[in-house]
């Protein structure tokens, strides 16, 4: 045991595995969380989305605690900011990336549990899945995607990607598919894909898409567009 721990810290020191924190919009205890991910030997690229001080305090905050900062000048969107983080790591040559909300929904010491797959088993995505979602549009997309794949949550944020899937779409996102757009891409190339159930910190919850209203709006978009595009067999 005591080998293969001293593998996984000298393998992912080596190939510099990524944490994309993306799209934070207030402070939370953000200093302890990349603390955590830091002294675990995974690097932080913090990809802000712009247009507001919180952003600019914590990309500040972000870059003082060692991560690597990319932002927007203006609000361009949760998946432009992704595409960004993603953009960056293969910039830097990353093997892994794992996408985290990181406004203490979840807890840093999971990270482990998704790259863990893509090393040792040869999967190529990690998908989280929470034990409840959090709007009816989200239970809507997810009965597709679990008609369709066998997959009982897309939309949860925490997910980890071989970046090898990045390349080969040749992008995250490009269609504004919140955040599932390269999932789809690898499922429905049948891509070998993991999952692994979550619990969600439900006191300090809130939505990265926006109003109650809006989310459901833009939940619904993105399931419609993934299904033309499934149609049209779009994703190879």
């Amino acid at each position: 045991m005591a080998k293969e721990e001293n593998y996984f810290r000298s393998y992912f020191s080596e190939i510099k595995s990524t944490l994309n924190s993306i799209n934070l919009n207030k402070l939370y205890d953000i200093s302890n969380l990349l603390g955590s991910i830091e002294s675990s030997g995974k690097k932080v690229i913090f990809a802000g989305n712009g247009g507001s001080a919180s952003i600019d305090e914590t990309g500040e905050l972000a870059s003082y605690q060692g991560a690597i900062v990319v932002k927007h000048l203006c609000n361009q969107g949760y998946d432009s900011a992704l595409q960004t983080g993603f953009e960056k790591a293969d910039n830097l040559n990353v093997e892994v990336v794992v996408t985290f909300d990181a406004d203490g929904q979840h807890e840093a010491n999971i990270v482990r549990s998704f790259i863990e797959p893509i090393v040792y088993k040869d999967v190529d995505i990690v998908l989280g899945v929470r034990r409840k979602t959090a709007r009816f549009s989200e239970d809507l997309f997810n009965y597709y995607v679990r008609i369709r794949y066998g997959i009982n949550d897309l939309l949860c944020g925490l997910k980890a990607y071989n970046m090898n899937v990045y390349r080969k779409h040749g992008c995250f996102d490009s269609s504004n598919s919140i955040g599932t757009e390269l999932a789809l891409f690898g499922l429905y190339n049948n891509l070998p894909v993991a999952t692994v159930v979550i619990d969600v910190n439900e006191n300090i919850r809130k939505s990265k898409f926006g109003s109650t209203i809006s989310a459901n709006i833009k939940i619904i978009k993105a399931l419609i567009n993934a299904l033309f595009r499934d149609i049209q067999n779009n994703y190879k």
